[in-house]
């Protein structure tokens, strides 16, 4: 009698474990991640417009019936390494966002939206606009599922102020051959559900609330954006022109040597100056001696004494 039941128990643990890695594998088979990452680097390797805009067509078809797949909102996906995957602290939702260069250097961008829904998932596929096509001020901009200032995100931060969950988003848009752009995007939704984007949660001293910040600079150039979570808060490059008569003309703009940030305070992300104008012109006098050295080492000796 102990040895069949002895049995019994091996056989119903070996069966168990048995199913659990089948259901494993079959959950990481089930949902094609080569097949959209082939799609996305072929989209950014391929040279022909035309070419590239079709295989995102397909891309596009492909991702969709994965994500209405069951499970999909809680697989990984994080053998999907050519596309952007982000997903807030909450889980309120999660974003599959991919760029496709242009040849006359402009940039276009997809961006889908999987909830969790009584009924099962629901999709949301944003409706992209051009930026520069909008009649009003970037900055004051209210955009939404059917107008989405469209961009590549990086980073997601969770905040909740005035009964309200916002979701601040880290923005990178390639623009054209002269500029890029960043910015920095807030989600939330309205009473009835719906996606919104811009909030007034952005205080400069003196200055009206943003709905956005966006930096314009040279395409020559990097711009640093990220959040430091230790002091919550998005730190970015200070952005200066050549000299003050290319003020505006942001494809002379590049970053100096100091930052800024925005702080969360509460209710709103603050401006904050990281360096005054003193530690500044400390910096800048340490670069130009570094930037010396560094050309001396690359050229060689530029003399040798006898």
């Amino acid at each position: 009698m102990k040895t069949t039941f002895a049995f019994t128990v091996l056989f119903l643990s070996f069966y168990l474990t048995f199913a659990q890695d089948n259901n494993r594998n079959f959950q990481t088979s089930s949902f094609n991640e080569l097949e959209l990452n082939s799609y996305v680097e072929q989209i950014l390797s391929i040279e022909d417009d035309e070419q590239r805009l079709s295989i995102n067509e397909a891309l596009k078809s492909l991702l969709k019936t994965e994500l209405q797949k069951k499970g999909a909102f809680s697989f990984p996906f994080d053998s999907l390494t050519s596309m952007s995957v982000l997903t807030p602290a909450d889980s309120a939702f999660r974003l599959f966002n991919w760029s496709v260069p242009m040849n006359d250097g402009s940039y276009n961008y997809e961006c889908f939206m999987l909830q969790r829904g009584e009924n099962g998932n629901q999709l949301t596929i944003l409706k992209p606009i051009l930026v520069d096509t909008i009649d009003v001020e970037f900055e004051k901009f209210k955009g939404n599922a059917n107008e989405w200032p469209q961009a590549l995100y990086y980073k997601i931060i969770s905040k909740e102020t005035f009964n309200r969950k916002y979701y601040t988003l880290l923005a990178w848009d390639g623009h054209n051959r002269l500029t890029k752009r960043k910015w920095i995007e807030v989600f939330w939704f309205d009473r009835n559900g719906e996606l919104q984007m811009g909030a007034p949660i952005f205080k400069q001293e003196r200055k009206a609330r943003l709905l956005r910040p966006v930096f314009r600079y040279s395409a020559q150039h990097a711009m640093k954006m990220d959040y430091n979570p230790s002091k919550d808060r998005i730190e970015f490059d200070y952005l200066a022109p050549e000299n003050s008569r290319l003020e505006g003309v942001y494809e002379y703009y590049f970053p100096d040597v100091t930052q800024d940030a925005f702080r969360w305070n509460n209710d709103y992300w603050e401006f904050e100056k990281l360096i005054d104008n003193e530690e500044k012109s400390k910096r800048d006098k340490k670069r130009i001696e570094k930037q010396k050295k560094e050309i001396i080492l690359e050229n060689g000796a530029i003399y040798e004494s006898n």
